[in-house]
């Protein structure tokens, strides 16, 4: 998932982006705004004191965009995770390594 915005000259400039291997919980909605829990990529790992989790906030201008939003994400994830799982071999065609 890429988040780009636009800025006052047309021009556009990437947020931020995360994959849907680092999300760690599902999306959430608040009012109008969409939550997205992903793992950072590039920063250090240190503990949080306050017990914060890295979260994303997408402010949106209607609570439907963000419902809808959150929808069209659980579906990706589902499609990518199904495509995952029918492109690796099933365990009753994989020949067991016999040792002797």
């Amino acid at each position: 998932m890429c988040v780009k915005e636009i800025d006052f000259v047309g021009h556009f400039s990437r947020e931020w982006e995360c994959l849907f291997e680092n999300f760690y919980r599902p999306p959430a909605v608040v009012g109008t705004d969409l939550l997205i829990y992903c793992k950072e990529q590039q920063k250090l790992k240190f503990p949080k004191r306050d017990g914060q989790e890295p979260v994303r906030n997408i402010q949106l201008r209607d609570p439907n965009t963000a419902q809808r939003l959150q929808a069209a994400i659980s579906d990706a994830q589902m499609a990518q995770q199904q495509h995952h799982m029918a492109r690796q071999k099933s365990q009753r065609f994989l020949k067991p390594n016999y040792k002797q």
